[in-house]
């Protein structure tokens, strides 16, 4: 993936990704990572420009706060590893926040943030009906998250 975005010229790469939804063959979260980051790095080490960015652990709402939470430490524990020049550079939460909301995950967001590890949040993204859950998920996010991703339904 890394290698075709760098023949489009692109010069900012961040993977998002999950990692507990690549386990079905047996790898567990940290062997998934370690592969994701070795392909990075590889990657970004051949571009003939440099290359900036890195990994995003992400969380998804329908699994839980004790997911996020077990995501978040994932993230934090490659973000502090410096073993690679390219690492994972945050952690993010997504999923339809309609069907699950962001306050269940407080516990997760408040954890990312006192580890100081950046933190995207997809809020305002599904076009929610209800005005106040979109409203209520943005003020949430902005609460605690650096990024906010798509907003798509803020006005």
């Amino acid at each position: 993936m890394v290698e075709f975005l760098i023949q489009d010229n692109v010069r900012v790469i961040e993977v998002r990704f999950c990692p507990s939804l690549h386990t079905c063959e047996g790898l567990n979260n940290d062997q998934i990572v370690q592969a994701v980051i070795k392909g990075y790095s590889s990657g970004v080490k051949n571009a003939p420009f440099k290359v900036i960015g890195g990994i995003i652990i992400c969380s998804l709402r329908s699994l839980g706060v004790e997911h996020s939470k077990e995501m978040v430490d994932l993230a934090y524990k490659y973000f502090e590893d410096k073993t690679y020049e390219e690492s994972v550079v945050g952690w993010d939460i997504a999923g339809h926040e309609g069907l699950y909301p962001l306050q269940a995950l407080e516990q997760a967001m408040i954890k990312c943030k006192n580890l100081k590890l950046p933190m995207t949040i997809h809020a305002g993204e599904w076009g929610l009906n209800d005005e106040f859950e979109t409203v209520s998920n943005l003020k949430l996010a902005a609460k605690y998250a650096d990024r906010i991703g798509h907003a798509l339904t803020l006005s």
